[in-house]
């Protein structure tokens, strides 16, 4: 498939990666369709000078703060991002990444409101685990949070129910629970999981990258420096 600019390249790639995440999320292993698609990091740029010819673009709005996320760029991110939800509310992805970088800027409260507004959305707990993950905030914080949300992940994969294994390592890491965290990548690299690329360039693993473990995740996958 060819693509006149970098910005239609980064609109289609993430438009089937949503699509086939909701796809997979109730078929089992066997019949999940799973593939990396995407554009270099650099391309970016294209993507941010396009903003000024459309500025409504929910699409752009969102390349762009994702860009600044992986830059370390966080008050940049998160105030694009702030920008791009109320341009389309429904948008999980969006809400998902907001709370990574208000939790990195520690904005505990403010991540917990977005991360509880993705969950909604995304419609995978049911009202008795959102409580459960409601209640784990309010008795001891959004790393509580974040960690129940990896546990009820866990039950619903024991039950044969997708879960991705690096949406699992992304909650434990952003808790700042180690050990879950270099476990779940591993297994995610053995079900080759689309999104690893990420690891590379994902600011949530930042204080894992000097682990050995870590690190040899990365040369298995092909992505050491």
């Amino acid at each position: 498939m060819e693509f006149h600019s970098a910005l239609e390249a980064a609109q289609c790639a993430i438009e089937i990666q949503r699509i086939l995440a909701k796809r997979n999320h109730d078929v089992p292993s066997e019949r999940r369709i799973e593939i990396r698609v995407g554009i270099h990091i650099g391309d970016l740029e294209q993507i941010e000078s396009a903003t000024k010819f459309d500025p409504l673009s929910v699409r752009i709005s969102f390349d762009v703060g994702v860009k600044f996320w992986f830059e370390r760029q966080f008050e940049m991110a998160a105030n694009q991002l702030e920008q791009t939800v109320p341009m389309d509310p429904s948008n999980s992805l969006a809400y998902d990444f907001l709370g990574q970088i208000l939790w990195k800027l520690n904005k505990s409260a403010e991540a917990f409101s977005a991360f509880d507004k993705t969950n909604t959305l995304n419609g995978v707990f049911n009202a008795e685990e959102m409580a459960e993950m409601r209640k784990a905030y309010e008795t001891a914080g959004l790393s509580a949070y974040l960690r129940k949300e990896s546990e009820l992940m866990q039950k619903g994969l024991a039950q044969g129910n997708y879960q991705s294994a690096l949406q699992i390592a992304l909650h434990y890491a952003a808790a700042g629970s180690d050990s879950e965290a270099l476990d779940w990548p591993e297994k995610a690299a053995q079900e080759h999981t689309p999104w690893l690329p990420e690891l590379k360039v994902d600011a949530t693993w930042d204080a894992l990258r000097l682990q050995p473990r870590f690190i040899a995740l990365l040369k298995r996958i092909g992505l050491e420096e």
